[in-house]
């Protein structure tokens, strides 16, 4: 059953329907004083005692956000600027993710990057609950291990590439962005060789609350070698990135689409405030196809 909201939740629910009804313009101009709102909530996390588990990269930056002080990628030029400007990353994912999670929960974060959602995760889970970030990424994963022991959080770091095989695997860079690394399937210039693991290796007991897959479009190959995880609990909702684009399993994006739909979950389009809207394949689609990419979310049947 759908729980009652207060007046809170429900004028909060008519601001976010009146700001997604405005236009591009308006927006643009409302933006940076949204953002200096943000930055006003920012959190302090001091330093504990001792030396972090692995020497920080010379380009570390540090930065306050909503869930605390973060050690982040100086050369990144898509997350970290945001989390500069806003002090939160993907808002819309945050208040799914505290809405959905609970004491005791469990939360899987693939593709974790610097550890943003995994920490907040662990605020909301508690230390009943369980936190398992799968970071390959050697550049990123110095940074997630370094605000994990900052944040005293319990979040198990998992150092693999999720797919649907154990084996090995080329990660590369995304031309743009430091934060986009995704696997190819043959060599490729500057990239590093990780291991994969199926996600029913990595997690191989328990069932989990919520997952999150971010890995550039590999996303059908984790869900795959994922079906014990999400077998242990049906209930599980799973939030995946996802494009207008062929992804690394060789699928269209309308047949990544039937394949999620294949495994008894229903398509959500994630709202800004947190809100899911059932969406049939065409939706999303459609969606898809006006920005570079998007969170869906999967919601069991």
């Amino acid at each position: 059953m759908k729980a009652a909201r207060g007046p809170l939740a429900l004028a909060a629910s008519v601001g976010w329907r009146t700001w997604e009804a405005l236009p591009e313009r308006p927006r643009r101009l409302l933006r940076p004083a949204l953002a200096a709102l943000r930055r006003r909530s920012t959190v302090s996390t001091p330093v504990p005692p001792g030396a972090p588990p692995a020497r920080l990269p010379d380009d570390t930056i540090e930065l306050d956000t909503r869930i605390g002080t973060l050690w982040l990628d100086g050369r990144d030029l898509h997350v970290t600027p945001w989390l500069r400007s806003q002090g939160v990353w993907e808002a819309d994912v945050m208040k799914l993710l505290a809405r959905t999670l609970r004491p005791g929960s469990t939360f899987v974060d693939v593709g974790a990057n610097v550890g943003f959602h995994s920490l907040l995760a662990a605020q909301l889970v508690g230390a009943a609950g369980r936190v398992f970030a799968v970071e390959p990424a050697p550049w990123a994963l110095r940074l997630l291990e370094a605000n994990v022991w900052r944040h005293r959080a319990p979040v198990v770091v998992l150092p693999f590439a999720a797919a649907d095989r154990p084996g090995r695997a080329i990660l590369a860079q995304a031309d743009d962005h430091r934060s986009g690394a995704h696997l190819v399937a043959g060599d490729a210039a500057g990239g590093v060789e990780v291991e994969t693991r199926p996600l029913d290796a990595l997690v191989p007991q328990g069932g989990a609350d919520v997952i999150k897959v971010d890995v550039e479009g590999a996303e059908p190959l984790v869900l795959r070698g994922a079906a014990g995880l999400l077998a242990r609990n049906p209930r599980a909702v799973v939030v995946v990135e996802f494009r207008d684009a062929r992804h690394l399993s060789g699928e269209d994006p309308d047949e990544v689409l039937a394949f999620y739909e294949s495994l008894g979950f229903d398509l959500c389009l994630l709202r800004r405030n947190g809100d899911l809207r059932p969406a049939t394949g065409r939706a999303v689609l459609d969606r898809s196809r006006t920005v570079p990419s998007l969170n869906i979310v999967l919601r069991p049947r």
